[in-house]
């Protein structure tokens, strides 16, 4: 249950960032970031730590 809230928590700051960032000026660094568009380098892809929480 406790880890059911723990995700909940981040999802809901994730969301309270995005539109903080939102309200931002597009030429900002933020922004620009957001927007950043990029390919995946070859190769296995990276761990993420929600990958690894998850298989426990």
């Amino acid at each position: 249950m406790r880890s059911v809230l723990v995700l909940l928590y981040i999802k809901k700051q994730q969301v309270k960032w995005f539109r903080h960032i939102s309200r931002l000026p597009q030429d900002s660094l933020p922004q620009r970031a957001l927007a950043l568009r990029y390919s995946r380098p070859r190769g296995r892809p990276c761990k993420r730590w929600m990958t690894e929480y998850q298989r426990y």
